[in-house]
């Protein structure tokens, strides 16, 4: 009976990931037997956002159950295995350090830059990669996992709410994370209504002494962009530099050309800022032409607010960019003169809000073939597509 327990339990530990094949490799594993095996708490001293809490593996019947209570990853920071860089000895994964068979997590934690995904999840092992299937409020999402140069290389679906409410479209990832390279991620999905359109996320990040910063070839793309009557192509979106996940930042968004109700429009850049953490405010300028350009403010709380306060351009100079790309009055020319133009939108994503526009002209001097007119002066007015004239 003695030799038989002993049988019994190098199966158990076999199963477990605990002994080698060869030494349980003709062992019987009888179906009356009940066994279970526990862990309090395992964590990764190099990645302290790595931990694991209430393992539980339970033969029953002949199976093995896996259970854990917490579970939580940081793939940008452990590794997969294999050699190991200078200072990461014992950064590996608490994934490799868990037995070869499904478990059941009531909370399973991964932890990327900047963002937290959590919910009950199942881990399935498969022969070459690792399947991780989350059940979330906003629905099911699911990731493969893949070994690969000491790192990892992941590729999935998340429910768009995971990463922002208003997006109610699935996401698809690729990425991945080796030690002393970038974080490498691209994402794909759908713009959240009002807009239209697909976008394309490239992401490169590394991690400093003072967080996460995305590096120069990171850049959102948008092939084509729709909103009311307005379409814009070719849109993208890079950071000036190298910009911290925290802190002051810079980005340009450009675009190639658009067209608004019947009128096409040129191309152009939006350079945007913020000063400090707050992710939701900032500076704007719009980049017309050489020395034209437009400075603002915009806000986005439940809302993107957008405020481009009274300022003057040279009326020569305007003309000169409108008649690039509009069929201009022919021997009509402003010989000097101010645009006074402003802006004023309280949400440009609400399709009902309104859009006012203004555009004055001071001291202005117009000449038409063999005519001149001295302080010319006028004024319009425009609010959601309405033009009116005084």
């Amino acid at each position: 009976m003695n030799c038989l327990k002993a049988k019994i339990v190098r199966r158990l530990l076999l199963c477990m990931g605990l002994l080698s094949p060869a030494v349980t490799q003709a062992l019987p594993l009888p179906e009356w037997l009940h066994v279970q095996a526990t862990l309090t708490r395992a964590q990764v001293p190099a990645c302290p956002k790595e931990q694991a809490e209430g393992l539980a593996l339970t033969l029953n019947e002949g199976r093995i159950e896996g259970r854990l209570e917490r579970l939580s990853l940081d793939l940008s920071c452990s590794r997969s295995g294999g050699g190991t860089a200078e200072g990461e000895g014992d950064a590996l994964s608490l994934l490799l350090t868990l037995p070869a068979i499904d478990f059941h997590v009531d909370r399973l934690t991964l932890h990327l830059p900047k963002a937290v995904v959590t919910g009950a999840a199942e881990l399935r092992h498969n022969e070459q990669y690792l399947e991780i299937v989350w059940h979330t409020n906003a629905g099911e999402a699911r990731m493969e996992l893949r070994p690969e140069q000491h790192g990892w290389r992941w590729q999935g679906e998340l429910p768009g709410a995971l990463i922002a409410p208003s997006l109610h479209h699935p996401l698809t990832l690729d990425g991945g994370w080796q030690p002393g390279k970038p974080l490498r991620l691209l994402a794909e999905g759908e713009l959240p209504a009002p807009l239209t359109g697909a976008w394309q996320l490239q992401l490169a990040a590394v991690q400093g002494e003072h967080g996460w910063q995305l590096q120069p070839d990171s850049r959102l793309k948008v092939a084509r962009l729709r909103w009311k009557q307005l379409e814009l192509n070719r849109l993208e979106l890079t950071p000036v530099g190298d910009v911290m996940l925290e802190g002051p930042w810079r980005a340009r968004l450009s675009w190639q050309q658009g067209r608004w109700q019947q009128q096409a429009l040129p191309g152009a850049a939006l350079l945007l800022s913020g000063a400090g953490s707050d992710r939701r405010q900032g500076a704007v300028a719009l980049e017309l032409d050489r020395g034209l350009q437009l400075k603002g403010d915009w806000h986005y709380d439940r809302g993107l607010a957008l405020t481009v306060p009274p300022q003057s351009l040279p009326a020569t100079g305007v003309w000169q960019w409108l008649g690039g790309w509009l069929a201009l009055p022919v021997g009509l020319a402003p010989e000097a003169g101010k645009l006074l133009l402003s802006l004023q939108a309280t949400n440009l994503l609400d399709a009902g809000r309104p859009i006012a526009f203004e555009a004055e002209l001071e001291e202005g001097r117009l000449s038409y073939r063999d005519m001149r007119a001295e302080q010319v002066g006028r004024q319009f007015q425009v609010e959601m597509g309405q033009t009116r004239a005084a």
